[in-house]
């Protein structure tokens, strides 16, 4: 049933055991995973919670719940939970990969870099860790040796969508850009639904120079038929925004950023934020990447509003955004598809043009 997408569904019926078996460990266990995957983050660690009293030398429960901190954005706490699993178990090249990954994402790119080598010491067919050691790579600047890592994850797995999408990703920053969009269409024939995938392929059609407007438009008319179902495209054509009326008030801003940390586009963000007129604006700010660091706290300071959004699904996402009033809606990472920070093998695009959604008025 979880693979027909109907995890609503699931979720009701692992619940209903966890109700009528409230000792047994695979009801917890299996309510936890589903909640996870309806990124409902805190609740989902509550079960697995609940599902480690009755066993807790469970490693695929202890692995759930450093995945559920991670998303949750708790990477201090899920970083210390992998290293403990090492501790215990020094060959267990997936708690390497992992750790990795929540290194990757506190910033710490050398470490990462050392923890999937590790891993793919253990477990060279790994193909998981060689794509992410050349997501590190290409972030580190060394595009060459991500291509490298890129193609030996295909080796392994030749038909993970997100693989062809990351190496689509180098060559496109390495300016071989038809092989690059081979590349992305060739991730949409495995996945045509992939929104990161159909994303980085619209951003890398605008540098060739090949395209015409008539056909970028129907790439795009393409995505939205692909990604948005026919009550999600409804809603979305039909959405009015009735903002209060703003004169004798400030503008307000909202910022919708994935880079807000170690990142070259947070470095230009920071001066045009602090020049900004604060008697005219206000500045909400959403992050969707959980990061550290001193740069994340300098946004944090000039932030009348810090919201992040990480974990929390579209719809909810959106909600709480609307709620802000905001009336001009800057997003800084362009195409981006905002789960794929928290799947390595998917990435969505690096960065990208401002975004400007005006809100009526």
């Amino acid at each position: 049933m979880i693979q027909t997408g109907r995890l609503v569904e699931v979720a009701a019926a692992a619940r209903q055991l966890t109700q009528r078996y409230p000792h047994d460990t695979f009801a917890w266990k299996a309510y936890g995973i589903v909640l996870a995957k309806l990124q409902q983050g805190e609740a989902a660690l509550t079960a697995l919670q609940t599902a480690l009293t009755s066993n807790p030398h469970d490693p695929e429960i202890h692995n759930n719940v450093r995945g559920v901190l991670k998303d949750c954005g708790r990477l201090p706490d899920a970083e210390a939970s992998y290293r403990q699993a090492l501790e215990r178990k020094p060959d267990f090249a997936e708690a390497h990969c992992n750790l990795g990954i929540v290194l990757q994402d506190l910033g710490r790119l050398t470490e990462a870099e050392a923890s999937y080598r590790q891993a793919l010491a253990l477990k060279p067919e790994y193909a998981n860790a060689h794509t992410n050691l050349g997501n590190v790579l290409m972030n580190l600047g060394r595009l060459s040796e991500a291509e490298i890592s890129h193609r030996r994850a295909l080796e392994f797995k030749p038909d993970t969508s997100g693989i062809h999408n990351n190496l689509g990703n180098i060559l496109k920053d390495l300016n071989q850009l038809p092989e690059a969009l081979a590349c992305f269409r060739g991730a949409l024939e495995i996945q045509p639904d992939n929104q990161g995938v159909c994303s980085n392929l619209l951003f890398a059609l605008a540098y060739t120079g090949s395209c015409t407007q008539a056909s970028l438009r129907a790439e795009a008319r393409g995505w939205e038929l692909a990604i948005l179902n026919d009550t999600e495209r409804h809603t979305a054509h039909q959405r009015r925004f009735s903002p209060p009326p703003r004169l004798g008030r400030p503008l307000r801003i909202g910022l919708l950023s994935a880079e807000l940390g170690q990142h070259a586009v947070a470095y230009f963000l920071l001066p045009w934020l602090r020049a900004l007129d604060r008697t005219r604006a206000t500045l909400w700010i959403y992050p969707i990447k959980a990061r550290l660091g001193p740069q994340v706290a300098a946004f944090q300071e000039l932030a009348d509003g810090w919201t992040p959004l990480a974990g929390l699904s579209d719809t909810e996402a959106a909600a709480r955004i609307r709620a802000d009033q905001i009336d001009v809606l800057i997003d800084t990472s362009g195409g981006l598809d905002r789960r794929s920070g928290q799947h390595r093998s998917a990435n969505g695009p690096r960065s990208g043009p401002l975004y400007l959604e005006h809100r009526g008025g």
